[in-house]
């Protein structure tokens, strides 16, 4: 079994919803496991779990980007920045080429 970081990787996104019954937008931290194309949501407002880590490969990883609208069941929600510095740096580099 290989324990490299590419087992490990994860990627971060802070992810915006429009609530139609409460007329307002959501915010969410998004994660997502490239390894076993997993996702995980947790409620920034709340601070609370959302969606806990389950796999999902509807979405393929060439779709978590910045601007992007990702349906995550029935849910269209939009990717507004990186939620973190690794993700940020992984991902930006790879969208410049």
């Amino acid at each position: 079994m290989n324990t490299g970081v590419e087992d490990s990787t994860r990627y971060c996104f802070i992810a915006e919803w429009f609530d139609p019954q409460a007329a307002l937008v959501r915010q969410y931290q998004l994660f997502f496991y490239p390894r076993d194309c997993s996702i995980e949501i947790f409620d920034l407002k709340t601070r609370r779990s959302f969606l806990k880590k389950t796999k999902y490969d509807a979405i393929k990883g060439s779709e978590y980007f910045v601007g992007n609208v990702i349906n995550v069941y029935s849910r269209q929600m939009t990717l507004k920045e990186y939620g973190d510095e690794f993700t940020r740096k992984q991902l930006s580099t790879s969208q410049e080429t």
